[in-house]
């Protein structure tokens, strides 16, 4: 069974609300907090790379792959970059473009996009 991104994230919400109000009456288990809010992680998730995008954490660190930082500070660039990681820094990730720009802390990725045929056939011909 499919379902719609929205569909995900408002069965992520619920389970939220319903994991509140379990720990606001007392009436769950430390572990059934841990194992609530690891299945409301993974279906927000899933619903965030049924659009492509994946968490931040699932990233790699040894290639370049595009990153949405939603916010900046002023020595940062904000919005969607090609980039590579840099380093970490009291939990926050510090991402690298390929013009030397940092991006900070980005919340989530999606790897770049394979090149076209024609691309890929220019290139190993060495053309342009």
């Amino acid at each position: 069974m499919s379902h719609s991104k929205d569909e995900v994230l408002r069965m992520a919400n619920e389970m939220g609300g319903i994991l509140r109000g379990l720990v606001k009456d007392h009436t769950v288990y430390a572990e059934d907090i841990e194992v609530l809010s690891k299945a409301t992680a993974m279906l927000r998730a899933y619903a965030e790379s049924a659009d492509g995008w994946r968490p931040i954490e699932t990233a790699p660190h040894d290639d370049y792959v595009i990153v949405h930082a939603p916010t900046g500070n002023p020595v940062t660039i904000k919005g969607v970059s090609e980039a590579i990681f840099s380093y970490e820094e009291d939990g926050r990730q510090w991402w690298r473009t390929r013009d030397g720009e940092l991006v900070f802390d980005p919340q989530r990725w999606m790897p770049m996009p394979s090149p076209s045929p024609l691309t890929a056939a220019l290139s190993t011909r060495g053309g342009t």
